[in-house]
């Protein structure tokens, strides 16, 4: 049966100039059929305030396949994918319609503007369904038992704590049936987890960031895979298991976010933390995480997150710091902004327009935009700076600006943790840390002045060195061995090993030898150490920005020398400055070994000694004539490259240097007796 025209969406009725915000959405009701019988359907427009029947919501991979098959509706037809064809099959019922809300066929996808405003509120779409359906796929072969034993597993669960993380064995099968066949079902069953949350089952694209928000913010969803299905949040009691078996995995995965969206939750109510309702986080922090996600439009990777994140729902998160004092101003700020949006739905008077969808913007503008309202943001953090990574030479790249992190792709190094350095943040902290030009927070508002050179971001610091020696880009040898002599024989001309007593260098800026400071380097000062510190409650770190440089210091210390005394060709006992032999060498996480800590921060960056000898860990693409700079308000310093009177921002660096992470130098550059050089640098 062939359709004669293509079906044309009945427009959304506008909005009123005063009064309710009306949220208007198209809900699509499935006729019955068989399993291969044309797809039927007809569309309403209800109001998601007032829904006037029930429904459900469908998530799934979109993928980029058409399906030779049309979804006829009303008078016409519609091309669909041969995902959503799959997955429309096999939730339509054979003796009754089904009510469901499908992204791709609710919003018209050829409106800018509608697909901009549906975007908006499309979390109250899935808090308004009945459940959301997470679509995996059609079955494999493997799938009904992966899913019956994970129904197991949370059954079970208590029982499997203590093993389950173990590599294989350790689960007692059950009467009659062969350990091996039990092993099998739990590789199984792990392998579906790991599929839910990476890929569908063609592999062709990971599950889109936007099944986070419907998850989220639903209160009932099941993953269904043909006619199987689980409930999500069994699964996602799960992860904390899956995990722990795979380890620390260096590969890029999404895992890790599921697991944040099942404990989030968990946390804000064991410290009482203020958040919107439905938040998992701040924008930058969810940005991070789904850096591996696979996203349709690039522009989604802002848009499609505002429904779970502190900003996107409640807009007075992004004007405001955090602390108690905050916390009451923003119940008062977020009640004047919602009575003001009652009265005039097209007014929202606490939210920046980064903050709005624009399908009208390039995914330059989105970017950049978001770029200076993070900037912007209180108490003016560059935090958004270390999301910077390049995959290509910054110099030779055109089409986006050097500052302006590219979210649409892949992460490809380790990001440093901003909370373990102070280098532009001094001691004596102002109301606003960084020192912009040219950025206003409005910039579309009469009351701003327009950007002059938007392509251009002004930022005051202060430059600390140049590099004048560095190392190749490091990778990992393919038999999984380690060498930092190699990379220390690129910037030294005498060995690192073995060391001779009476002939070790000092080194001027730690205290501690030049060999140790290298190796120290490797793993940024111990900062995954610290960072496993910092996750533990029973010992955290301290509160001083000296107690905790010392802290991570001596952990990585610790580090060093237990991975020296397995080495047959290095004498540990040479090494009395890293301390007594460490006690612990058997009940260590990889999170707290040395090998890991380095390889893990090291990939892809190289390392490098600058003109007075200070040692870095920094981006791939610095060389030597680079310079490193200090901007204030960033944690971390940064590689800038000198191009007439502008720079090239290169990277975010790590810097073995202690008055430089702990602030010291920024203190000193913002006293008026300062004999450190300001300088506003322009960033293209």
């Amino acid at each position: 049966m062939e359709a004669q025209t293509t079906h044309v969406h009945q427009p959304l009725p506008p909005l009123p100039a005063l009064g309710q915000k009306p949220y208007y959405t198209r809900i699509l009701t499935l006729f019955p059929g068989e399993m291969d019988a044309p797809l039927f359907c007809t569309m309403q427009i209800i109001d998601l305030n007032h829904p006037p029947f029930a429904f459900e919501a469908l998530s799934y991979v979109w993928g980029k396949a058409k399906s030779p098959e049309h979804l006829f509706c009303d008078d016409g037809h519609l091309e669909i994918t041969v995902n959503l064809d799959k997955a429309l099959r096999h939730l339509r019922l054979s003796s009754m319609s089904r009510r469901l809300w499908v992204d791709a066929i609710c919003i018209d996808q050829t409106d800018l503007a509608e697909r901009a405003r549906q975007v908006q509120y499309m979390r109250l779409v899935y808090k308004r369904a009945s459940r959301v359906i997470v679509w995996l796929g059609e079955k494999q072969e493997w799938t009904e038992t992966a899913i019956a034993f994970a129904k197991e597993l949370v059954r079970l669960k208590a029982d499997f704590i203590g093993n389950l993380a173990l590599p294989s064995g350790g689960v007692r099968a059950p009467a009659g049936e062969p350990a091996q066949i039990e092993q099998g079902r739990r590789s199984d069953a792990f392998s579906l987890l790991s599929n839910v949350y990476k890929s569908n089952q063609d592999g062709a694209e990971a599950l889109a960031n936007l099944c986070i928000q419907e998850v989220v913010a639903s209160s009932y969803s099941i993953v269904k895979s043909a006619d199987l299905e689980i409930d999500m949040k069994d699964l996602l009691s799960l992860l904390p298991f899956v995990l722990d078996r795979r380890g620390l995995d260096l590969e890029p995965t999404p895992l890790q976010l599921w697991r944040v969206v099942y404990e989030m939750p968990l946390i804000y109510e064991q410290f009482k933390y203020s958040h919107p309702e439905g938040s998992i986080g701040t924008m930058l922090v969810i940005l991070t995480s789904i850096r591996d996600f696979g996203a349709t439009d690039p522009r989604d990777r802002i848009f499609a997150i505002l429904g779970i994140t502190d900003e996107g729902l409640e807009p007075v998160y992004s004007i405001t710091e955090s602390n108690w004092l905050a916390d009451v101003a923003r119940k008062g700020y977020s009640w004047i902004s919602r009575r003001i949006n009652s009265i005039s739905p097209a007014l929202e008077p606490t939210r920046h327009p980064a903050l709005i969808p624009n399908y009208n913007k390039s995914m330059r503008e989105v970017y950049q935009e978001f770029t200076r309202y993070c900037i912007w943001k209180p108490p003016r953090l560059l935090t958004v700076i270390g999301h910077i990574q390049h995959h290509e030479d910054p110099e030779t790249v055109l089409e986006f600006p050097s500052w302006v992190p590219r979210f649409d792709q892949c992460r490809i190094v380790s990001k440093f943790i901003p909370e373990l350095s102070d280098a532009g943040v001094p001691t004596k902290l102002q109301v606003y840390i960084a020192e912009t030009h040219d950025n206003p927070f409005h910039p579309s508002s009469p009351f701003s002045n327009p950007i002059e050179e938007p392509d251009i971001l002004q930022l005051e610091g202060f430059q600390v060195d140049t590099i004048c020696a560095a190392t190749e880009v490091f990778t990992q040898e393919t038999d999984g061995t380690f060498s930092p002599a190699s990379l220390w024989s690129q910037l030294f001309p005498h060995p690192l090993f073995p060391r001779v007593p009476g002939q070790v260098l000092q080194y001027q800026f730690s205290n501690m030898a030049t060999d140790v400071a290298f190796l120290q380097t490797l793993c940024a000062g111990g900062m995954l150490s610290a960072c496993s510190q910092l996750m533990n409650s029973s010992s955290p770190l301290g509160k001083t920005r000296q107690s905790r440089l010392e802290q991570s210091r001596r952990l990585a210390a610790q580090a060093i020398l237990r991975w020296l005394r397995e080495r047959p060709e290095v004498d540990g006992d040479a090494y009395p400055d890293l301390g007594p032999p460490p006690i612990d060498e058997f009940h260590v996480s990889p999170m707290e070994r040395y090998q890991y800590q380095a390889v893990s921060l090291c990939a892809n960056r190289k390392v490098y000694r600058t003109t007075t000898g200070v040692l870095g860990l920094g981006p791939m693409f610095l060389k030597p004539g680079d310079c490193i700079v200090v901007l204030f308000g960033g944690s971390f310093p940064i590689v800038l490259r000198p191009r007439g009177r502008d720079w090239v921002l290169i990277g975010e660096t790590y810097l073995h240097h202690d008055e430089v992470c702990l602030g010291q130098l920024a203190t000193k550059a913002k006293s008026r007796r300062s004999q450190v050089d300001v300088t506003r640098f322009r960033i293209r």
